[in-house]
């Protein structure tokens, strides 16, 4: 089975596409006959590592699994137009898809990506779209990352902080959820970015910045998980990207500065100040009832 490593991030892709309104668009002829005459899009550029993750394929030539870039999430980029012969007003495309007869139609594409057909930088790639059922083939470059360099911060976190606790599910054996405390890095990264074409240097902050007056994040991946789980004393890796540019990061937990907490006991009459819940007993096959005490606000103390 393939594993799949995706840049968290959410999320947000940083897909940049370079001055194309400027060229003139490539009238491309659908596959078959319908009430479209044409249908119009622009061609992509793609700055090299963004709009994707990284993730693994198997490698036939050496029976293992390799690693490669993944573009994915460049239906944003796409813009065009398609005209009809039948008197509809023609639809602008602008985006991941456009509205037909007052419905929300999406485009699909096909890539051939694989570990064996990397898509390289200064390449160009035909790569298949549907729209209303009809395929188009638009051009997608990979271009240079306009990134001279980029500086992140490093991060320090103290212990059980600045993130919650994942549960992993429920065990039956013991009746008790196993989880685990997951540090949360969205919009923690601070840095610098800096370029190679003349632009003036950017600031990261809470994990974003601003480039060609949008708003744009940084994207990250980290090995953090119940069998890998972070720990006061340890120091960990956040690969961060942005713009194409990938730095490691360190992270390092550090124990609690907190001497002591005093609070004070916590008193409810029966079934108040909660509500009831229920949890599946795979021993019975059926669910349970019982009374949740909810705790929220209710501490005092010091």
């Amino acid at each position: 089975m393939k594993k799949v490593t995706k840049f968290l991030a959410v999320l947000l892709v940083v897909c940049i596409s370079f001055s194309m309104m400027a060229i003139p668009l490539p009238v491309i002829a659908v596959t078959d006959g319908s009430n479209i005459e044409s249908i119009e899009i622009q061609p992509i550029s793609i700055i090299e590592n963004t709009g994707g993750y990284y993730t693994e394929d198997y490698d036939y030539s050496t029976g293992e699994y390799k690693e490669y870039y993944y573009y994915d999430s460049f239906s944003s980029l796409v813009n065009g137009k398609i005209t009809f012969n039948d008197g509809t007003e023609p639809i602008d495309i602008d985006g991941s898809g456009f509205y037909y007869n007052g419905d929300w139609q999406s485009i699909s594409r096909n890539t051939n990506q694989s570990y064996q057909n990397q898509w390289t930088v200064g390449e160009t790639y035909q790569v298949e779209m549907s729209v209303l059922g009809k395929t188009v083939t638009v051009p997608v470059t990979i271009i240079p990352s306009p990134v001279e360099s980029l500086e992140i911060e490093p991060l320090s976190f103290i212990e059980n902080t600045c993130g919650y606790y994942y549960n992993m599910g429920y065990n039956s054996s013991t009746r008790e959820y196993e989880k685990y405390y997951y540090y949360d890095l969205w919009s923690r990264f601070k840095g610098e970015i800096t370029f190679n074409d003349g632009t003036e240097p950017i600031t990261i902050s809470n994990g974003g910045f601003y480039y060609n007056g949008k708003q744009q994040y940084v994207s990250y991946s980290i090995n953090q998980s119940y069998e890998n789980q972070w720990t006061v004393g340890g120091t960990y890796e956040a690969k961060v990207s942005a713009l194409g540019k990938t730095v490691t990061v360190p992270i390092t937990i550090t124990p609690s500065p907190i001497e002591s907490i005093e609070i004070e006991p916590i008193s409810f009459m029966e079934n108040t100040n909660g509500y009831y819940a229920s949890y599946y007993d795979s021993s019975t096959g059926e669910y349970e009832k019982y009374y949740y005490y909810d705790l929220w606000s209710r501490f005092k103390g010091e």
